[in-house]
C-alpha cells in the first residue's frame, strides 16, 4: 500500500495505476487500517494535488487519465483559469490555477461522476456547484490485504 502500490482506481477509468502522492499514502494507510479492525472499506479516494509556484496556486482534483476533452474556465492571460476534463461527458478532473472556488466546488462535481453542460461550465460567472450532478461511478472495489 502507499504511493508506490499499483492499485485499482476508479476515477483512472477502473486501470491499475501508482498515485505517488501524500494524500494516496495517507489513504490507503486509512483503508488498510480499516481492514485491520474488521471494518473493510473499498479504497474510493478522489485524488487531489496542489503546488505553490511563486505567485501561482496549482491545484488538480481528479485525474484526467482518459479525458476526450478538454474545456477552459476564466482566462489564462490573467493567471486565473481552470481546465475541465471530460470523459463522454463526465467531468473527471480539473486543473486550477488561482481557481480556488474552482477547485473546491468540483470536487463533488468529481466525486459523484457529474455530467457537465460544457457551455455552463466555460462560463466564470456559472458557479461550479450550480452545474449539478448525476451519479455514474457505481462501480467500487474493495482491496483484500494479503
Amino acid at each position: 500500500m502507499g504511493d508506490c502500490a499499483a492499485h485499482y482506481n476508479l476515477f483512472a477509468g477502473g486501470r491499475t495505476i501508482r498515485l505517488e502522492s501524500v494524500q494516496n499514502a495517507n489513504d490507503q494507510a486509512a483503508t488498510a487500517a480499516m481492514s485491520i479492525i474488521g471494518n473493510p472499506t473499498p479504497y474510493r479516494s478522489l485524488p487531489w494535488f496542489w503546488s505553490n509556484q511563486f505567485n501561482l496556486k496549482l491545484q488538480t482534483v481528479g485525474l484526467s487519465i482518459g479525458h476526450d476533452e478538454v474545456l477552459i474556465r476564466g482566462d489564462p492571460h490573467v493567471r486565473s483559469f481552470t481546465l475541465g476534463y471530460l470523459r463522454n461527458g463526465v467531468l473527471i478532473a480539473v486543473d486550477c490555477v488561482n481557481a480556488v472556488k474552482d477547485y473546491v466546488q468540483a470536487k463533488s462535481l468529481i466525486q459523484n461522476g457529474a455530467l457537465v453542460d460544457q457551455l455552463r461550465f466555460s462560463d466564470p460567472m456559472t458557479p461550479l456547484k450550480e452545474l449539478g450532478s448525476a451519479n455514474h461511478l457505481t462501480t467500487t472495489r474493495t482491496i483484500k490485504l494479503v
